[in-house]
């Protein structure tokens, strides 16, 4: 048990530190605003796994997963939200205004609470709209859970702790990706790169979403 579980921890940093549409959206947002907006960002992702654990415990992953137009519905919805997002960063031009440039280290109140709740929201809808993450919950965790004999814990119960592990899995890595995205302001204030950089993030985050439309 101690065996599988260490190969899941191992697995699961890995799945995290992939890039993905998480990761760039928590960087967007913390370098858009501040590292509070990328926290808030990363709570709305966690939310999102949350949602995904009950669906799982309760056995909707299942149905929803051999469901194809439910699949898809998730699938495209989660596609065009990418797109959205990407399109609204490429349009932006400065991704870093000079503000946010001049107070790298502002307090929370410094960022509008509309600001913060709009980073949530891209969080938690970017994360129960992508398909890769009922994937997760459907198949990948489930390999690790251990048989019967091997362990005290119920299906459901080793579940929710191989879930539990890769919320604090997510937690860890995400917050590392905040601070360190937020030290890069630091060497930020040139216009021109700026520019460069918000319709490269933009365009990343579109590839994700196109990528999402035609996976599978």
């Amino acid at each position: 048990m101690v065996e599988q579980l260490t190969a899941y921890v191992i697995v699961m940093f890995v799945l995290a530190m992939v890039p993905g549409p998480d990761m760039m959206i928590i960087m967007k947002n913390t370098l858009a605003l501040n590292k509070w907006a990328g926290r808030i960002t990363l709570t709305g992702i966690l939310t999102g796994h949350l949602f995904w654990i009950v669906v799982s415990v309760v056995g909707l992953a299942v149905i929803i997963a051999n469901s194809p137009a439910i699949f898809n519905t998730i699938k495209y919805l989660g596609a065009f939200y990418l797109i959205y997002i990407g399109i609204q960063s490429i349009r932006a031009g400065v991704l870093v205004p000079s503000q946010s440039i001049d107070h790298i280290d502002s307090l929370k109140e410094s960022v509008s609470r509309k600001s913060l709740m709009l980073s949530f929201r891209q969080g938690f809808v970017a994360n129960i709209l992508n398909p890769k993450v009922l994937i997760l919950y459907m198949t990948i965790i489930p390999q690790f859970v251990a048989d019967e004999g091997q362990t005290a814990l119920g299906y459901n119960q080793q579940i929710l702790l191989l879930a539990a592990i890769l919320l604090i899995v997510s937690i860890i890595w995400f917050m590392t990706v905040v601070e360190l995205v937020n030290l890069l302001k630091r060497w930020m204030k040139s216009y021109v790169f700026q520019n460069w950089l918000s319709k490269g993030a933009g365009a990343v985050i579109i590839f994700f979403g196109i990528r999402t439309l035609f996976w599978g």
